[in-house]
């Protein structure tokens, strides 16, 4: 039984070798595009939107916005 489902596994993890997706614009474009498509169904609704950063470490290249000034660590 251990041996049938390390096979399944192994052939699992090697059957599917190509990334879905392929660059991160295309993530990008997927949401732009049903943004667009919600927007123009939804136009009259209001929402509130925040962004939540996945990583909790530090990042110059990635400002967030304190106070009243723009920083490259949230304090």
């Amino acid at each position: 039984m251990e041996r049938s489902s390390e096979r399944m596994l192994l052939r699992t993890m090697t059957q599917f070798t190509s990334p879905v997706l392929h660059s991160l614009l295309d993530t990008d474009a997927y949401k732009l595009h049903m943004q667009q498509a919600v927007f123009h169904r939804y136009g009259d609704v209001h929402v509130a939107a925040e962004f939540a950063a996945a990583e909790t470490t530090c990042s110059a290249s990635m400002p967030t916005r304190s106070a009243s000034r723009w920083s490259p660590c949230a304090t």
